[in-house]
């Protein structure tokens, strides 16, 4: 199989050769574009990540705890907040 490769930062374009190809795309584009049946699952979730900085204690009381999953039955969503940096 020989695979037409772009660098996306510089615009360089170079072929590979190989026996195999892996599309980790999710099943979004890579089989369509060669011409191949997609199996698995296909897309499960969407999701988005934000970093920011604010008061959840209200919300977080218990500093010993990590990962916290907060269902919003509202909107219908699922936050994963999990603290980061020097100031956790």
């Amino acid at each position: 199989m020989r695979a037409e490769i772009r660098d996306n930062a510089s615009g360089r374009q170079y072929s590979v050769r190989s026996q195999y190809l892996l599309g980790a795309d999710g099943g979004r584009r890579v089989a369509s574009l060669i011409g191949v049946e997609y199996e698995g699952l296909g897309v499960i979730t969407q999701t988005a990540t934000l970093h920011v900085s604010a008061d959840f204690s209200p919300w977080a009381k218990d500093p010993d705890v990590l990962i916290r999953w907060i269902h919003s039955p509202q909107a219908g969503v699922l936050v994963v907040m999990v603290p980061m940096g020097p100031d956790q």
